[in-house]
């Protein structure tokens, strides 16, 4: 199981002669994604890469390590990376190696086992002096490297920035190959929201009880966060405080998910009535950055309604989700981190399809990933048939997905859908085609949210 602890990079990689090592700025953004997956600081991460590959990713050793963190086949097999030569999963692989290292070690001992073998390192005492002259070397190289970049940190670049956007689509288009080394799956659940009718479907959980089962299903079909909408008896939208404690404490007493309220509530609520659910403290809530045609309304999210809202969660430490429903909306969410009330990275749910925003293509969606910030996770909600194509879509590029009754009725072509359906069609695509999916615990690990606590 840990034979990735024993393998080490023994030689000095032999760069490839047709392949230039990458520009900095690009594998700062490779190091950057290690450092997300690992916990590691970013600078330690590019300090390694600098001294396995020189920034090279398709660089091999003589002892046949590869790539930019230079993996040995055990250590690329004991991540899932079917790829060495791939260069975000190779880099994740190897910091998530070397995370473990550092954490059980120490900083420099890690570092030197990343050389030369954790049980090398064990068998020598912790003494750095009684280590091969080459690990030694090894340790002050990457630590002197480590000093220089914390002094001068290098700005990141996204690969499909440096690169023809032919090739990073192509990168894209070959990453099922690759699904291992990616993230588990994050799978959140919308199953209420604001539009539909009772009416319309005898599946939508409009009480806190039905809520309450249905995030037990949710939870048994694959997901990891659930949405939260509320409504009366009567099927009426409702942004009260006691109706929210209510679902909140059922969905609590029936799963483990992350719960999520909506600060978006419903056309024609106040900005107050929207943030008033936040003093309830869930784990998360959203933020939709940025006004936007819905239909025929206008679904109002101003500057002073985002302020508004964000410094409420502030105030009840809950995690923003940023809900982004068009490309301009990714700059206010830029404005705002301006101003000091919000922080990158964060969750962002690219909401694609709703009549008034930005269609549901994979053309978009990879538009609006190209200009995340950095480090920022994402999914992507699509609305009514487009859902499962940009489900798909996500699962190959590494992003995250939603569904529910809030975004699509029906399962398929004149079949009304229920939520766990359409929670368990995502998780098994995925898992079929070889990207686990989360727990809610691991997806609290991935999004960086504390551990749920029993009561």
């Amino acid at each position: 199981m840990f034979a990735f602890l024993l393998a080490a990079a023994l030689a000095v990689p032999t760069p490839s002669p047709t392949i230039s090592p990458l520009p900095a700025g690009v594998v700062q953004w490779y190091a950057r994604r290690g450092a997300d997956a690992s916990g590691l600081d970013v600078s330690l991460v590019r300090a390694v890469i600098d001294a396995e590959s020189g920034g090279d990713p398709d660089a091999v050793s003589k002892a046949g390590a590869a790539g930019l963190m230079q993996l040995q086949p055990d250590t690329a097999s004991d991540c899932g990376l079917r790829d060495r030569f791939d260069a975000e999963g190779n880099v994740v692989c190897g910091a998530r190696t070397l995370g473990y290292l550092v954490h059980r070690y120490g900083v420099w001992q890690g570092i030197a086992a990343y050389n030369f073998g954790a049980g090398n390192v064990t068998a020598s005492g912790d003494h750095l002096s009684k280590m091969p002259p080459e690990t030694q070397n090894y340790v002050k190289t990457v630590i002197d490297r480590y000093d220089a970049l914390q002094h001068a940190p290098v700005e990141t670049q996204p690969p499909w920035t440096a690169f023809p956007r032919a090739a990073a689509r192509q990168s894209w288009d070959g990453a099922l190959t690759n699904l291992c080394a990616m993230d588990p799956l994050i799978i959140t659940c919308a199953p209420v929201g604001a539009e539909i009718a009772l009416g319309d479907t005898p599946h939508l959980p409009h009480t806190p009880e039905l809520l309450g089962k249905t995030a037990r299903a949710v939870r048994e079909a694959g997901g990891s966060i659930v949405h939260v909408h509320c409504r009366n008896d009567d099927g009426s939208n409702t942004h009260d405080v006691a109706r929210f404690r209510q679902a909140y404490e059922q969905i609590r007493a029936s799963s483990d998910l992350i719960v999520q309220f909506s600060t978006g509530g419903a056309i024609g609520m106040t900005p107050q009535e929207r943030a008033s659910v936040l003093q309830l403290r869930p784990e998360m809530a959203t933020l939709t950055c940025g006004s936007v045609n819905f239909g025929d309304e206008i679904f109002e999210n101003s500057f002073p309604i985002m302020r508004g809202i964000l410094e409420k969660m502030h105030e009840f430490e809950v995690r923003p989700e940023l809900e982004i429903f068009d490309k301009g909306h990714l700059a206010n969410a830029r404005r705002l981190a301006k101003e000091g009330l919000l922080t990158f990275p964060q969750h962002v749910d690219l909401v694609l399809g709703v009549p008034g925003g930005l269609e549901a293509t994979v053309q978009n969606l990879c538009d609006l990933v190209d200009d995340l910030p950095p480090g920022c996770t994402w999914s992507v909600a699509g609305i009514g048939r487009a859902q499962i194509a940009m489900a798909l879509a996500a699962i190959a590029m590494g992003g995250h997905v939603r569904v529910g009754l809030e975004d699509n009725l029906y399962y398929a072509k004149g079949v009304l859908a229920r939520n766990e359906d359409l929670v368990a069609r995502v998780a098994r695509i995925s898992e079929e085609a070889g990207r686990p999916v989360a727990t809610p615990d691991q997806a609290r690990e991935i999004l960086g949210l504390r551990k749920l606590t029993p009561a």
